[in-house]
């Protein structure tokens, strides 16, 4: 019997938002483009299709094929772009250790 007094005080107590009460909270600690000028702080010295790769899949989380679809060119192009991307960041990252 305390047992079911305790939960029902707990119940009484505690107030659960429905979930669509969350969906319309917005949540604004994260500006776009602060968070899109602080990726680019690290593609210092990328060329530019490094930068675009590094952009379309940080902040839109595209693949290689969309990204090579926007910007009208060929899937191995937008490759080409990750391979530099991609060995430009782990010379940074060996330069840090």
């Amino acid at each position: 019997m305390t047992e079911l007094t305790r939960r029902k005080k707990h119940e009484d107590r505690s107030v659960f938002p429905e979930e669509e009460f969350r969906s319309l909270i917005k949540d604004e600690s994260v500006n776009p483009l602060l968070e899109g000028e602080t990726i680019l702080s690290y593609c210092t010295n990328f060329y530019r299709a490094s930068k675009k790769w590094v952009l379309y899949t940080s902040l839109a989380d595209l693949s290689i094929k969309e990204i090579a679809e926007i910007e009208q060119v060929s899937i191995s192009e937008v490759k080409a772009w990750k391979r530099g991307a991609r060995s430009k960041i782990i010379e940074k990252i060996k330069a840090l250790e």
